[in-house]
């Protein structure tokens, strides 16, 4: 082999090491880069997760309550008229007229690693398929939450307004059902008529008692589902709290 074949063989180790060299920066600025990226993606993830968590467990407490509201109510059909004064009647109404539309997650972060194509991003094989559970778990709590909505628009506020007096029952109001204590004042009283309406006949009619079973079923079926969510959340904090590590 001649001082020129020599010097060709030299020269294209050289090149060849230099792109491998190259690649291999590359690589490597590649992985630090992602790495970095997986780190701000996980500090959101908490911080969302961390919101979700308190948000579940204020829905779960909403629909214990408003259970419980419509089992008190249920008694009290059960019991007739005599044990209960009229008003205590109007605020027992006012505990089973609502919805629970108070439950609004926070999904942008997982929305746009699971949406965004950045799930590969996160290396925990634990993590990955809870956010995806989770989101399946929320497109199912919405056809249950739009069957609560629903009997609210469709059934119980058409049977009260047909029987009952709504502004009255609303002046009635004096907590949420999660507990949350709730001011009818600071929203305005309603103006209703002077002579007031007695609502205890209301519990012996059977379209409102079923009306009240109804109720409790749908609360039956949310809760079950919140507590699925609830479950996801505790693993998914679980889980990052062992990234952290």
């Amino acid at each position: 082999m001649n001082d020129r074949s020599r010097r060709l063989i030299a020269e294209g180790t050289v090149i060849v090491a230099s792109i491998l060299l190259a690649f291999a920066i590359d690589a490597a600025w590649e992985e630090r880069r992602e790495r970095q990226e997986e780190g701000r993606i996980l500090a959101s993830l908490r911080a969302e997760f961390l919101v979700n968590q308190e948000r579940v467990a204020q829905a779960l407490d909403f629909h214990h309550g408003l259970r419980s509201n419509a089992y008190a109510l249920m008694e009290a059909s059960n019991a007739g008229l005599a044990p209960l004064p009229a008003d205590s009647v109007d605020e027992m109404i006012a505990g089973v007229t609502w919805y629970g539309a108070l439950f609004r997650p926070e999904t942008s972060v997982v929305d746009a690693v699971v949406l965004g194509g950045q799930l590969h991003l996160i290396g925990d094989e634990e993590l990955r398929p809870l956010l995806t559970r989770w989101r399946r778990e929320l497109e199912s709590l919405k056809t249950m939450e739009l069957q609560e909505f629903d009997f609210y628009t469709q059934v119980w506020l058409p049977l009260l307004s047909a029987r009952a007096n709504i502004a009255q029952i609303s002046n009635a109001t004096t907590m949420r059902p999660d507990g949350v204590p709730f001011d009818a004042l600071e929203l305005g009283v309603m103006p209703v008529a002077l002579d007031a309406f007695d609502h205890r006949p209301l519990l012996a009619d059977p379209e409102f008692q079923n009306g009240l079973v109804v109720r409790s079923w749908i609360s039956d079926d949310l809760i079950p589902a919140y507590q699925r969510l609830g479950s996801i959340v505790e693993e998914v904090l679980q889980a990052l709290a062992g990234t952290a590590r």
